[in-house]
């Protein structure tokens, strides 16, 4: 999937779990039950699940431009047998 398709995916995805929040905690509803929470795990985790690979732009990000290897590797966590010092 594209880049564009992938924030559209987001963001289709934040405004069901926003929706949902606003809903379960919504206290004109009646009183917030543990139920409540529940959904909004659920909700959480089935985005993570539907999305999390098409959408990997955070991992990205963290793993090249704010955190990048310090080593050539194109395997990380392998070593070529070498000590560095």
């Amino acid at each position: 999937m594209a880049g564009f398709g992938a924030s559209i995916l987001e963001g289709i995805l934040t405004f069901v779990l926003v929706y949902t929040i606003y809903d379960a905690m919504d206290t004109r509803r009646g009183q917030v039950s543990s139920t409540g929470t529940l959904v909004i795990g659920l909700i959480a985790g089935a985005s993570v699940l539907a999305a999390g690979p098409f959408s990997a732009v955070a991992g990205l990000l963290y793993d090249n431009v704010l955190f990048p290897s310090q080593y050539s590797d194109s395997i990380r966590g392998v070593s070529d047998g070498t000590v560095r010092t």
